[in-house]
């Protein structure tokens, strides 16, 4: 991270400890026990979180090589429907370990039983083996193994793709968002980073197929595939396996510190990193997707304003994919830019809701989540250069942080734009009259700000008061979600 001339540096204290969430109890009253969803692993030189069946974030010391590895069943509107897991039994150690899951994916008239073996090795070799049948009939769109990679850190990688008789075709994750599929089928993906470690991903008996997800609001490109049941229906007792292999070559041993400081440079802004103005939420909102936009680059090429619609929960809701898929926002703009260089942009609605007619309202508008969430996306909104958006936030915690930094719009943000990647906190900062007003948001972290003589915090709900910053460091305690505000008074930057 480069330095920024007469730093307001703010230090964010990640610790590198994952908690552990439970699932509904299950079984005999009597016997039953809370069913772990969350934890971290290693598996030779791979580090990654394991959350609801999914493996997540999985990494050689900084580098991501694999976002997400997962099962899914997509219903025929297209909606993921949620696994229910029965069993989840978890053995780990120092450098491997072994995870056996019981699901069943069940909402009328979905049904269908799944179980997975998931075993990670100390050579850096991850199997995904999963087995299920069909308890209905029912239709559907998709179902399947799903590989994520992580466009921040993949975008401009030269690829290898290996289909079912060896035959290899280069190809690259595109830097700019594909409007179509751009990889034939394939059976493995294979890359080499810079540093030299060999990646590779194959799929057995089928073949994927990959998206440019980022169309969609995700951050990342979706390898996808069908097991073998013939498309769009099953029948009662129709049944089907897959095995994905993930595995890594020419990585060293990495071990992941306890603790981990994220310094956030809080100094002059980065070019066109503007709070955007906020509009009203009308009709004027579009429908649909990035990619509507994106496959019409012709007729807009001289538009005065370039609008689409934003939401980080297309494909996936949980709260992970709500703040990773945000990142997406600067690739979609940079994209619009490159359609219409002059136009004026606009995303309209932002949302973390799901964006079909839902039948209940997210518990999460009435939770810090969406005040973090907004104030996250808010940075990314900034430092991707957009003009104008309009937010569909229900009344609550989101609804007033949009309103609070609202008052700024227009002001340069002053944060450094950062290390591409999932990062344990979202921050930023605007220079106001007399002061600079610094926002942070962790999605988990325990917070220490260096700062000035004396400033005013305000956390949450709980009531502000002024503090003397002693020591260079200015202890703040969040919970969940919580917001935190730091104004520090006579800085300018």
């Amino acid at each position: 991270m480069r330095k920024l001339p007469s730093p307001l540096a703010a230090a964010i204290l990640f610790m590198g400890i994952t908690a552990v969430t439970t699932a509904p109890l299950i079984g005999d009253p009597q016997t039953m026990q809370p069913v772990p969803t969350e934890s971290s692993l290693v598996a030779g030189p791979l580090h990654m979180k394991f959350a609801d069946g999914e493996l997540r974030y999985i990494t050689v010391g900084d580098k991501e090589v694999v976002r997400r590895i997962y099962f899914s069943l997509r219903d025929p509107r297209w909606d993921t429907v949620a696994s229910e897991f029965q069993h989840v039994d978890i053995q780990r150690k120092a450098d491997s370990f072994r995870i056996e899951i019981k699901a069943l994916v069940r909402r009328d008239p979905v049904n269908f039983q799944w179980q997975a073996e998931i075993v990670g090795t100390a050579s850096g070799r991850i199997t995904y083996s999963v087995r299920g049948q069909a308890g209905a009939d029912f239709r559907f769109n998709r179902f399947g193994l799903c590989v994520h990679y992580g466009a921040a850190s993949l975008a401009g990688q030269e690829i290898e793709l290996i289909d079912a008789v060896g035959a290899v075709s280069p190809s690259l994750f595109p830097a700019r968002i594909q409007s179509e599929l751009w990889a034939p089928r394939f059976h493995t993906l294979r890359y080499t980073t810079q540093g030299g470690i060999e990646v590779s991903t194959t799929l057995s008996p089928e073949a994927f197929g990959m998206e440019d997800q980022r169309n969609f609001g995700d951050s990342s490109f979706k390898a996808s595939s069908g097991m073998n049941f013939p498309y769009p229906r099953i029948t009662a007792g129709g049944h089907g396996e897959q095995t994905l292999t993930l595995e890594v070559k020419n990585a060293m041993p990495a071990t992941v510190a306890a603790t981990k400081t994220v310094v956030v440079e809080v100094g002059a802004p980065p070019a066109n990193a503007k709070v955007p103005r906020f509009l009203p939420l009308d009709a004027t909102a579009k429908k649909g997707f990035f990619n509507d936009l994106n496959k019409g680059k012709a007729q807009f090429k001289d538009a005065e304003v370039l609008a689409w619609p934003y939401c980080s929960a297309v494909n996936l809701f949980d709260d992970d994919t709500q703040f990773e898929n945000l990142a997406t926002i600067a690739d979609q703009a940079a994209t619009a830019r490159a359609i219409s260089p002059s136009a004026r942009l606009r995303i309209a609605p932002v949302s973390f809701h799901i964006p079909y007619p839902r039948t209940t309202a997210d518990p999460r508008d009435q939770t810090a989540f969406a005040a973090a969430w907004t104030a996250a996306a808010i940075k990314q909104l900034a430092l991707a250069g957009v003009d104008e958006a309009m937010f569909d936030l229900a009344p609550g915690p989101g609804r007033r942080m949009l309103d609070e930094l609202g008052a700024y719009s227009g002001s340069p943000i002053l944060i450094e734009p950062g290390v591409p990647g999932r990062s344990p906190v979202e921050a930023f900062a605007v220079q106001s009259q007399k002061s600079v007003v610094l926002w942070v948001a962790p999605v988990s972290a325990n917070v220490r700000l260096p700062g000035g003589t004396s400033a005013a915090q305000q956390c949450g709900d709980r009531p502000s008061r002024n503090v003397s910053v002693r020591g260079g460091s200015l202890p703040v305690v969040l919970q969940g979600y919580d917001v935190c505000r730091v104004t520090v008074g006579n800085r300018k930057y």
